[in-house]
């Protein structure tokens, strides 16, 4: 049992550092796009191949290892959960924001994407420090 917690705990943790790399790479991207139309046709692409799926990875073995403390809540869990559900809440923005967004207003919604991307990479940092300290 110690073997499988183990490696859970270890799928979960890779997971992370995949997202938090999608992350980098998003603000990496978000940064030098210049046109709103070859950023959104690059998102149309990428969002759904890379950032979804690291996401939902993370969230899926999340709830794995949930499963396997018996559903326990403490400090850690409940951080967990609740950050969680901001991450997906600010993927949803994100995503609305650009499909909704003008020529005009890409400046805006770089300043607003960019709140979100390093939103979501406190959120993930602090709430890694919460898991790890009170676990």
């Amino acid at each position: 049992m110690d073997y499988m917690m183990h490696a859970g705990l270890l799928a979960h943790k890779y997971l992370i550092y995949s997202y938090i790399a999608v992350l980098f790479f998003h603000l990496f991207k978000l940064l030098r796009a210049d046109d709103i139309t070859a950023y959104r046709k690059f998102m149309l692409i990428y969002n759904p191949m890379l950032t979804l799926p690291t996401l939902g990875g993370v969230l899926l073995s999340g709830l794995v290892m949930f499963t396997a403390i018996h559903f326990e809540f403490n400090v850690a869990t409940s951080t967990m959960i609740v950050a969680s559900i901001g991450l997906v809440i600010h993927e949803f923005k994100r995503a609305r924001d650009l499909r909704y967004t003008t020529k005009e207003e890409f400046d805006a919604y770089k300043k607003r994407a960019m709140r979100y991307l390093l939103t979501n990479l406190a959120l993930v940092f602090v709430t890694t420090f919460i898991g790890v300290k009170f676990s």
